[in-house]
């Protein structure tokens, strides 16, 4: 029995003749492709632009690295020379003193926040990597489905034999009757649904 793949939306597009003489490997069924093709062809197009925006996150992440980087070195240079300057205050006034102690302060605040904000950012930046590699994952797997079902659009005869072209219970007007009509070429078919059968009359 030659039955309908596990693929949404068939429309059997050729379909061998009842009683028609097959050999192994000939084509018996061949669905509507058109679909399927649209589809492949909008999931290359997610991966394309999921790839694409992982990679500028990437590079986004290393330029704010460099950045933020920099601007950690500055604040704890800014930092050590506060210090520096403050550790002179024994030969210098009391006020000028007193101003290079608030010059520490202030620079040691600075560099903290630097930090908190490095971490902040580089916490921030994992997360939408992490999120972008999912995206990525996900509009491949859609990709490799829509492949998988591409490949499934025709159904060869697995032996050599006489074509029976078997009744659709599913056409208009005929659900579950007993009279209803075989497959034809145009029709609707749902997954697993039996469409053909090549007997074997060996036995």
């Amino acid at each position: 029995v030659l039955m309908a793949p596990q693929v949404p939306g068939l429309r059997i597009l050729r379909l061998a003749k009842n009683g028609q003489v097959v050999k192994k490997g000939e084509d018996v069924i061949q669905f509507d492709t058109a679909t399927m093709e649209q589809n492949l062809y909008t999931r290359n197009n997610s991966v394309k632009s999921a790839q694409g925006s992982l990679e500028q996150q990437i590079a986004q992440e290393k330029d704010d690295d460099v950045n933020y980087a920099l601007s950690k070195m500055i604040a704890t240079y800014t930092l050590e020379n506060a210090k520096l300057t403050a550790s002179q205050a024994e030969v210098l006034s009391k006020i000028a003193g007193e101003q290079d102690r608030i010059a520490v302060g202030v620079a040691d605040g600075a560099l903290a926040q630097q930090k908190s904000q490095l971490n902040a950012m580089w916490v921030g930046d994992e997360a939408t990597i992490l999120q972008s590699r999912e995206q990525v994952a996900n509009t491949l797997k859609n990709r490799d489905l829509a492949l998988t079902y591409l490949g499934q659009m025709e159904i060869k005869a697995p032996t050599d034999g006489n074509v029976n072209i078997l009744q659709n219970f599913r056409a208009t007007g005929t659900f579950g009757q007993g009279g209803a009509p075989p497959f034809k070429e145009g029709d609707n078919a749902w997954a697993g649904a039996a469409i053909a059968e090549i007997p074997d009359v060996s036995q």
